[in-house]
């Protein structure tokens, strides 16, 4: 062989090398994009459970909720009585805008409907029963249909129902 030969074969091995090596690094340049790719993944589900956990403390922390509810609960004719309801309709709407907000969110994948249900269903059903789901009633349910849609999904999924994962 001569040496023009010898310097082609070096030539055609480098390639074959440097040809090996560049698929290795794609490969592990992939592998690296997938797990920060999961990372991320998993950093947006925790932001999204602590979100979730945030919005349905309100209910026990904001002072407007909290108002709200007292009112209500203070005002009402006896233990399921709210035939008065005009007379606290502004503590009504301000407790069912805070619920909608819950239902919005999680249409909107902004909090974990598990979350929110675990915290809020007796909540949530309580009062779409007792103020939405009544004739006559006072409130417009087309501002409120977030709110209806997820009472609806959840009367029709119950909880023993739903899947664990």
């Amino acid at each position: 062989m001569e040496t023009s030969d010898w310097i082609a074969l070096i030539a055609a091995a480098a390639a074959v090398v440097s040809a090996a090596m560049a698929s290795i690094l794609a490969i592990v340049g992939v592998r690296q994009l997938q797990a920060i790719a999961a990372q991320i993944t998993r950093a947006g589900d925790q932001q999204k459970k602590l979100a979730s956990l945030q919005a349905c403390e309100r209910y026990d922390t904001d002072p407007i909720i909290e108002q709200a509810t007292k009112s209500i609960w203070d005002k009402r004719l006896g233990p399921n009585d709210y035939s008065n309801a005009r007379v606290y309709q502004r503590d009504i709407i301000n407790l069912l805008n805070y619920l909608d907000s819950l239902a919005i969110g999680v249409e909107q994948d902004l909090y974990a409907e598990d979350i929110v249900r675990a915290h809020m269903e007796p909540v949530v059903t309580h009062a779409v029963k007792t103020f939405l789901k009544v004739e006559p009633c006072l409130f417009n349910r087309d501002d409120l249909q977030p709110l209806i849609r997820l009472y609806d999904r959840w009367q029709n999924q119950p909880i023993r129902d739903r899947d664990p994962a």
